[in-house]
């Protein structure tokens, strides 16, 4: 699961975007497009470490490959088969497609994350196509002259079938290799809606916290604050109101985004509010 700093951080942003563009509806908001630019910096660790996985389970592609192609070859000359053609073509597509991943690795100009998750996607889905082939063609296989062949198709589609697997890298959990792929796999995905529910339910309340801070906020008005400061502020009297964490908690994990997303007088500003705030809270009790 992510951390909980990781999706206060992150629901920050959308209350954020949210305030700044006065939304009533959030229905209305592009909630979708938010979040691809919003993760952009974990879907780019995430596609790293994917890209990695593929590579380092492809690594002795080329040597399990040649057999295939060598033998198959062989095979369809004397006796042509639509099934293994194909087989053969799509393992030549594929080794080219590993190629081409490994240049762009290498190759600093061209090595963007768009470049590098498109080559990645590609080598994924021809796997997997590759390996739903390599089993139709090998079930029910028995012993003919063509035995060699098969064989060598058994030792590459095992390639094939553990490539196809990091399509999903929260599959791979189970393997100490992909520990880390499958880590930052189950976090990010965990992460979007832990931190759109929260930001969404403090949105809901957004009067509520309004409210709060025209008491709090003697002749100055919520509106006026940095978009930053209050979208903390907010955050941070639903932690205290609705979530129940104790006020030193909540107060610390203010001052921390407030020093790290806002100006530098901010940090005692939102604690100054948040401690009137608590006070308050603990007089209604």
């Amino acid at each position: 699961m992510p951390h909980q700093s990781t999706i206060r951080k992150t629901a920050l942003s959308l209350v954020y975007a949210l305030l700044e563009q006065h939304c009533e509806d959030t229905s209305t908001f592009p909630l979708r497009e938010f979040w691809e630019i919003a993760l952009e910096k974990e879907n780019m660790h995430l596609q790293q470490a994917l890209t990695k996985a593929v590579l380092h389970v492809c690594r002795s592609a080329e040597d399990l490959a040649e057999p295939v192609l060598k033998r198959g070859h062989e095979l369809v000359e004397c006796t042509p088969q639509t099934e293994i053609i194909r087989i053969l073509s799509a393992t030549e597509n594929l080794l080219r497609a590993l190629s081409e991943l490994r240049v762009l690795i290498r190759d600093k100009r061209r090595n963007t994350m768009t470049e590098t998750k498109k080559m990645t996607t590609t080598i994924l889905r021809l796997a997997k196509q590759l390996d739903g082939k390599s089993a139709e063609i090998l079930s029910g296989q028995e012993k003919t002259h063509s035995a060699p062949f098969f064989a060598s198709l058994r030792r590459w589609q095992k390639i094939l079938h553990e490539c196809a697997a990091l399509e999903d890298p929260i599959r791979m959990s189970g393997k100490e290799e992909y520990a880390g792929l499958c880590r930052n796999a189950r976090e990010l995905a965990a992460l979007q809606p832990q931190a759109e529910k929260l930001a969404l339910d403090v949105y809901e309340h957004r009067e509520e916290w309004e409210d709060c801070l025209s008491r709090l906020l003697r002749n100055y008005i919520p509106q006026r604050l940095d978009g930053v400061d209050r979208a903390i502020l907010y955050l941070s009297l639903h932690e205290l109101k609705y979530r129940g964490l104790d006020a030193p908690i909540v107060i610390s994990e203010a001052n921390n985004l407030a020093h790290e997303f806002s100006g530098t007088k901010s940090s005692p500003f939102v604690h100054g509010v948040l401690a009137a705030a608590v006070e308050e809270l603990s007089s209604a009790r």
